[in-house]
């Protein structure tokens, strides 16, 4: 019995060895497949996520952006009566979807 224990616990460390072979492997061919993938992420994170480097445009596309938002008081009363009517319904499409959402019409059970 000690004899097939030892056995035991020699083939369980040649296959502890072979995992731990395996994973080794497959760890560095999952780095060797992510590194370049992560180095373009990285360069556009920091491009793209990082502060603004020139002001000057950012402020002259901000006006540019204003300048062609039409101002209320250019309004007509027709195209404001439109303008409010479609955001009427817009909450109302949340508030039945918020009643639909809850199964109940009013408050949300407590079970």
């Amino acid at each position: 019995r000690i004899l097939q224990a030892r056995i035991r616990f020699f083939s369980t460390e040649v296959e502890m060895a072979a995992v731990a072979k395996s994973f080794a492997t497959r760890g560095t061919r999952l780095v060797n497949f992510a590194r370049p993938h992560l180095e373009t992420f990285w360069g556009h994170a920091k491009r793209e996520l990082g502060p603004p480097t020139d002001f000057g445009a950012v402020q002259r596309e901000a006006q540019a952006l204003f300048a062609k938002a039409p101002t209320f008081a250019n309004t007509p009363v027709r195209r404001a009566a439109q303008n409010t009517l479609i955001a009427i319904e817009i909450a109302m499409w949340f508030y039945v979807g918020e009643v639909i959402g809850k199964r109940q019409l009013i408050a949300y059970p407590t079970k």
